[in-house]
């Protein structure tokens, strides 16, 4: 009866262990997946926006491809860039232009994906 339950504590523990090393590994992949948004004139929300997707995604890298915006929307992500290293600004007058951007970045981190395993 003893063996039996010392058997079921070791299993407990390698599970449990098996549970820690698949979050660390998740929340690795994680960390490094850039999120990327496309902005137009929205000088009154960016900011918000911004400082919520900071806190709620562990993503190394938030890209914000402002399209053509005419208002303050760039000068208020171009001051968060300074603020918080995480946040890049790209700017582009052409739609093509974010499609190319965000077909370049989900083949780099598809890539680097694959690698990993």
């Amino acid at each position: 009866m003893l063996k039996s339950l010392l058997m079921c504590v070791i299993c407990i523990f390698a599970v449990f262990g098996l549970i820690c090393f698949v979050y660390a590994i998740m929340k690795q992949t994680l960390s490094h997946t850039p999120m990327v948004i496309g902005v137009h004139n929205k000088e009154n929300s960016i900011e918000c926006e911004l400082r919520q997707l900071l806190m709620q995604h562990p993503c190394s890298e938030i890209i914000v491809v402002d399209m053509g915006s005419t208002d303050n929307t760039k000068s208020i992500v171009d001051k968060m860039c300074c603020d918080f290293p995480r946040i890049r600004l790209v700017c582009t007058d052409c739609e093509d232009d974010v499609t190319k951007l965000i077909k370049e970045y989900r083949e780099k981190y598809t890539n680097k994906d694959k690698q990993l395993v």
